[in-house]
């Protein structure tokens, strides 16, 4: 492990430009926001604590109606996303909580931590795709499609969703469309509702979006009309023979799995036939389970992009699972994309090097989050006494993973060239190409 220490003098010696570089932009709530986001805070005034977002540890208590507490950290709240495209939110279920059908204008990736939930999205073409997912499970939701979750176990379930832009909104149905200012007749006759919700301060659903989390304004919640509705929706299927009248399922642009089986172009593979598509293929198991470390920087990268995950295909969006031993490390390296991390075990020491050769890094323990910028070299240490796991999201859905390490002391590079442009000796380059088995 003491040869790593080259690595970071390699990088800090690698960048020589101080000139002011736009690596982040760290936002700044206090002004509007515009298009692209806030303008940037004062760079000078950045610290590893912009960074870091605390808001994600201990417990959650579900308090509203659905039986749920959503905990945002979009760019408002974490101002570190700004300008990043990508973002996160804790889901948390009491016994039978659900999160009503809704939508972002993102991409969406969820990763079950505790518990058992059914969740699912609903494309153009009215096909629910849904299942049952447990511990480890990975689900991708089409950007704008509507989705759901479910916590169908006997216990409490929680769960992390990463999105693929800073802001990308939370719109659920029934709050758009019975708690704003829709008139009830207008709601009736676009709801199939055979008897609208009273428009009523007291028959409103009322919610509102303060502080992160979904919070109770009123008490009392309408239930027949909803039965109505489901009946209404059907009996209007049937007789006008919505399917037939949609767009044909083979040109539907909702989603494009991809098929690895052919060659990959820019912008991802091409899509498999829709028509073959199942539910099983937006969900992903291989995070699952124990996973043992197995290399000499005692880690295990267990990869889900989309090569492995072909859901991903063309959706922007990717994840990872870490796994450390103590004393593990996942050494410096990049990704052509930015990235966010969230803890769930141990406790690490994670960072990233801007192009001012300025080192963030802070220690993280459960439940924290830290984003780290595009395409800036980074890094995460396991500095606790028990082993460590993280899951990473990326706004990319091949964001690749080039480790500094072994792309200079595992490949072609001769030792010569390797030597002058990392300011090694021969010898300790030859010693790294000897520990990484260069060609």
């Amino acid at each position: 492990m003491n040869n790593l220490s080259y690595f970071f003098v390699l990088c800090l010696l690698a960048t020589l430009s101080h000139a002011i570089e736009l690596d982040f932009c760290v936002g700044d709530p206090s002004l509007p926001r515009g298009p692209q986001g806030y303008a940037c805070k004062d760079p000078t005034k950045v610290t590893t604590d912009d960074f870091v977002y605390t808001g994600f540890r201990g417990e959650k208590t579900p308090n509203n109606v659905f039986g749920n507490n959503v905990t945002l950290a979009f760019s408002d709240v974490f101002p570190a996303f700004n300008g990043l495209g990508i973002s996160m939110a804790r889901l948390d279920f009491a016994v039978g909580g659900v999160i009503p059908v809704h939508s972002h204008r993102t991409s969406e990736v969820l990763i079950l931590v505790k518990g058992s939930i059914i969740a699912g999205f609903i494309d153009t073409n009215n096909t629910a795709y849904y299942k049952r997912l447990e511990v480890g499970d990975v689900m991708v939701f089409p950007q704008a499609m509507l989705h759901f979750q479910i916590n169908v176990g006997k216990t409490p379930a929680t769960a992390f969703v990463s999105l693929n832009g800073a802001n990308p909104a939370l719109q659920l149905t029934p709050t758009a469309l019975f708690a704003g200012n829709l008139p009830a007749d207008i709601a009736q006759k676009i709801t199939l509702f055979n008897k609208a919700p009273s428009p009523t301060k007291e028959e409103h659903l009322r919610w509102e979006l303060g502080k992160g989390a979904w919070s109770r304004t009123t008490t009392k919640v309408v239930e027949g009309d909803f039965v109505d509705c489901v009946v209404a929706a059907k009996e209007y299927s049937a007789n006008n023979d919505i399917k037939k009248k949609k767009t044909n399922k083979g040109v539907s642009s909702d989603f494009c799995v991809g098929d690895p089986s052919l060659p990959r172009g820019p912008q991802g593979y091409a899509c498999k036939d829709p028509a073959k598509v199942t539910t099983d293929y937006f969900v992903y198991t291989g995070f699952r389970g124990e996973k043992t470390p197995n290399n000499v920087f005692g880690n295990n990268v267990t990869l889900a992009f989309s090569n492995v995950f072909p859901a991903f295909n063309g959706l922007g969006i990717s994840m990872a699972r870490l796994d450390f031993v103590v004393g593990g490390v996942i050494p410096i390296h990049s990704h052509r994309t930015s990235e966010v991390l969230i803890l769930v075990k141990g406790s690490i020491i994670a960072g990233f090097i801007d192009t001012n050769n300025t080192a963030y890094y802070n220690r993280l323990e459960i439940g924290d989050v830290m984003v780290f910028p595009q395409a800036m070299v980074h890094f995460q240490i396991n500095v606790g006494k028990t082993p460590a796991t993280a899951y990473v999201s990326l706004n990319g859905a091949n964001p690749a993973l080039q480790l500094t390490p072994t792309s200079l002391f595992a490949g072609n590079l001769p030792a010569n060239i390797a030597q002058k442009i990392t300011l090694l000796s021969r010898k300790e380059v030859m010693q790294m190409q000897r520990i990484f088995g260069a060609a």
